[in-house]
């Protein structure tokens, strides 16, 4: 009996000391990263939910919680990157954009804004607002109506006329090069 109670004593002791623990599944890991958030441990909050980011799991209140734990810890150069991907994920939450925010002012390293032109920073707004999933359907709606623009214009009966054919070209290339460079730049750099 007694080596049996060694033996799992050793076994147990073995399983905590190689990392090992009760929580197996991205829920748990994020519980207990919930939990020592709330206990004021951000390290060990940290170490939790960069394990559930290590499952592969791109959720919004996981960078938001991850921003947080930085922004407690003083790192915020990774909170306002864990806010940024959140943003990126959830782009009409207004929790993270106070916070994200709020980092920003905290830097003493301020770079400032480039300037642009007012179309592009509506543009830019307009696509903040809305986020890649209402973009990607716009995206499609504008192929499906080009399409139909070209099906029509290539049945009709005068056909083609140069005017058309390359106002038409301009147009599609200038909107979708609009719509599909900002959020490229971001899906680079943020993810």
């Amino acid at each position: 009996m007694k080596v049996a109670v060694r033996a799992a004593c050793v076994i147990v002791s073995f399983l905590a000391a190689t990392g090992w623990t009760a929580a197996e599944t991205p829920e748990e890991l994020f519980e207990l990263g919930n939990a020592a958030y709330e206990d004021n441990r951000f390290a060990e909050a940290i170490e939790a939910y960069q394990t559930v980011a290590r499952y592969g799991i791109r959720d919004p209140r996981l960078e938001y919680n991850l921003g947080n734990a930085y922004f407690r810890m003083g790192d915020l150069g990774r909170a306002i990157l864990h806010y940024e991907r959140a943003r990126m994920l959830s782009p009409t939450d207004r929790d993270v954009r106070a916070n994200l925010e709020l980092a920003r002012s905290r830097r003493f390293d301020r770079v400032e804004a480039e300037q642009v032109t007012a179309l592009v920073g509506a543009a830019r707004s307009f696509q903040d607002r809305i986020g890649p999933d209402l973009q990607a359907v716009a995206v499609l709606v504008l192929v499906w109506v080009i399409a139909t623009l070209v099906t029509w214009m290539s049945v009709r009966a005068r056909g083609w006329s140069g005017f058309s054919g390359w106002g038409l070209v301009a147009v599609v290339l200038a909107v979708l090069l609009m719509i599909t460079t900002d959020l490229t730049v971001k899906i680079l750099f943020l993810t």
